[in-house]
């Protein structure tokens, strides 16, 4: 409930200093550094509650927070320091997009389901390459091209297409993990993310679209 008063907040904040860009900008990006920062603490205020693939998973929802925040910074030092407005086709922007796929990735660890500890090394390390395998794709795919100007709309209209799937890929995977949980009460944790998730795929097709608009 708090999340979405304050998106609701933000999203109402930034439509009133539409005719002030400046201001909306600062208030824009800082803004945005907070979010992750609430997930970032609640885990580590719990780390010791989970033992083996559920550390394992708790610490992929961590590390999307700890990315998708170190590549925000990033963005927002572009934007408010150096005056690069919209730096689609930078490195930090590689951050934020495997951060964003780490949750369903993450469902490798299947938490839910009892597991030797001792399996956990070889799932964390199978997130891991995932990640990366991600970052490489994003890299080859959407940031290489975007660099080159004449390639530069149609790298804009995929990174627009991927994002919003990727979160609808997280809700039909969250939403199948509820269904194998659903005698346990794993059912209710995957469903409030797949929520969260189905949330964020329709804010971000109303965003892709502006963005490609320009």
């Amino acid at each position: 409930v708090i999340g979405l008063v304050y998106a609701g907040a933000y999203v109402a904040l930034t439509t009133a200093l539409a005719a002030q860009p400046a201001t909306r900008l600062v208030i824009g990006n800082i803004a945005l550094l907070l979010p992750p920062l609430v997930p970032i603490a609640v885990l580590i205020s719990r780390r010791g509650a989970w033992r083996g693939r559920q550390a394992v998973f708790w610490g992929a929802v961590f590390a999307w927070a700890a990315v998708w925040l170190t590549g925000q910074i990033v963005w927002a030092s572009d934007e408010l320091l150096l005056a690069t407005l919209l730096p689609w086709f930078k490195w930090p922007i590689i951050l934020q997009l495997c951060a964003s796929a780490l949750p369903l990735i993450a469902l490798v660890a299947w938490p839910h389901k009892s597991a030797p500890d001792e399996t956990a090394v070889t799932v964390a390390l199978d997130i891991t390459v995932l990640a990366f395998l991600a970052g490489f794709l994003y890299w080859c795919l959407i940031i290489a091209p975007g660099t080159n100007p004449e390639h530069t709309p149609l790298a804009l209209r995929t990174l627009a297409t991927i994002g919003p799937l990727v979160r609808l890929a997280a809700v039909a995977g969250l939403f199948a993990a509820a269904y194998s949980a659903r005698h346990t009460r794993w059912a209710l944790v995957y469903q409030r993310l797949a929520i969260g998730f189905g949330l964020a795929f329709a804010v971000l097709i109303v965003m892709s679209l502006s963005a490609v608009r320009g």
